[in-house]
């Protein structure tokens, strides 16, 4: 997507996803799959906000296992991240999403691991995940400098 296209395209996207999320807030799921789902079309808006935003509406919908789905994408966002919660807001989000995946776990037996729904999460920047290919990389750096 060329840079035009993008800026044109984000207003209308950030609009459908702060809607979406005061659909979802006052209960009105139907609506705030919808504004959600529009949002999405933009790549900007593929993080796991939204993603748990929308799992979690279409869950309260009776949709469990498209919802499911995009709850497990919002934690693999996050764990790619490593879990890196920048604030008390996002923290109740990743909290509701991981016990809503028990609860989905539970009552239908589509699979969670037992690591995502034992998280222990809290605020604070992330860590990095042990790669021995990153240590190198690291301690390069360090000899440079």
């Amino acid at each position: 997507m060329n840079p035009i296209t993008k800026i044109i395209t984000y207003a209308p996207a950030l609009r459908a996803y702060m809607k979406g999320v005061t659909e979802f807030n006052s209960r009105s799921y139907e609506n705030a799959v919808a504004l959600l789902d529009k949002c999405m079309k933009h790549p900007s808006f593929n993080n796991e906000l939204v993603y748990q935003h929308y799992g979690q509406a279409l869950c309260a919908l009776g949709q469990l296992n498209e919802g499911h789905s995009y709850l497990l994408k919002a934690c693999n966002l996050y764990d790619a991240s490593g879990w890196a919660l920048l604030d008390r807001h996002e923290l109740e989000l990743a909290q509701e999403t991981i016990s809503t995946l028990r609860e989905i776990s539970e009552n239908t037996g589509l699979e969670v691991s037992s690591e995502l729904l034992n998280k222990t999460l809290k605020i604070g920047p992330a860590k990095r995940k042990e790669d021995p290919e990153t240590r190198k990389e690291d301690s390069e750096t360090q000899c440079l400098s």
